[in-house]
C-alpha cells in the first residue's frame, strides 16, 4: 500500500495541488520560484492559466481527500491502521502545501470525517531532530563510504554493466546517466563514477522513470 500511496500522492494529488495553490495565490509568488520551475521543465510556469483552471483543481484536490477519509473510516488513526507509517507522510504533504501557502483554502476539508483529525495527528510527528551538515561535510560522508551491493532482476539481466540512461518522465530534464547496477520491481540503481567522490549509486523508482540504453 505504501508504495502505491507515494505513487498517487506524487503524480495525482500534486498534479491538482499545482494549480490550486497558485491559481489561488498567483500574484504573491516569487518571481524567482517561477524562475527556477521554468528552468526545471523548460516550460512556462503559466500563473493565468493556473488561476482558470484552480477551481476544478480544487475539486480534484477535494475530491482525493475523500479518498484518505474513505481509507481512514475502515482503518482507524492512520492509513495503514493504529500506527503512522510512510504512507501517512507521503499523503499529508499535499495538504500540508496547501494549507501553508494558500491557507485561506484550508477549510475546505471540514465535512470530510476524519481528515482534519488525521492531519493533525500526522502533524503532531513533526520533524524529529535536526542536525545540519555542510555540503563538504556531507561530500566527506559519501567519500568515506561504499555503495552496498544490488541485485539485479532476472528480467533485467542483459542490463548489467550496461552504461544506461534515466530520465524522469514527468517535467524533470535532467538524465541521470551511469552503469546499471541493481533493480527491484519497485526501483531501477546505476553507478557513476564522480570524481573525488569515487563510486556513487544513484536510487530511483521504477514508475515514472524512462531507461535506455546509452
Amino acid at each position: 500500500m505504501v508504495n502505491a500511496i507515494e505513487q498517487w500522492s506524487d503524480k495525482s494529488v500534486f498534479q491538482s495541488a499545482v494549480p490550486a495553490i497558485f491559481g489561488s495565490i498567483g500574484d504573491r509568488v516569487d518571481p524567482a520560484f517561477v524562475k527556477d520551475r521554468e528552468a526545471l521543465s523548460g516550460q512556462p510556469f503559466n500563473l493565468a492559466a493556473m488561476k482558470a483552471v484552480a477551481p476544478f483543481a480544487l475539486t480534484q484536490i477535494k475530491a482525493h481527500a475523500a479518498l484518505l477519509a474513505q481509507q481512514l473510516a475502515d482503518s482507524g488513526a492512520f492509513l495503514a491502521g493504529a500506527e503512522p507509517c510512510l504512507a501517512d507522510a507521503a499523503a499529508y504533504y499535499n495538504f500540508w502545501f496547501l494549507r501553508s501557502f494558500a491557507p485561506g483554502l484550508a477549510d475546505r476539508f471540514d465535512d470530510l470525517a476524519g481528515f482534519d483529525a488525521w492531519y493533525d495527528r500526522v502533524k503532531a510527528i513533526g520533524h524529529g531532530q535536526r542536525a545540519s551538515l555542510s555540503r563538504s561535510g556531507a561530500l566527506d560522508v559519501a567519500r568515506a563510504s561504499a555503495p552496498e551491493a544490488s541485485s539485479i532482476l532476472a528480467s533485467d539481466a542483459d542490463l548489467k554493466g550496461r552504461t544506461v540512461r534515466l530520465a524522469a518522465t514527468d517535467y524533470g530534464r535532467d538524465p541521470i546517466i551511469g552503469v546499471f547496477a541493481g533493480s527491484t520491481p519497485y526501483s531501477l540503481t546505476v553507478a557513476r563514477d564522480v570524481e573525488g567522490l569515487g563510486q556513487i549509486n544513484v536510487h530511483v523508482p521504477r514508475l515514472g522513470y524512462s531507461l535506455t540504453v546509452a
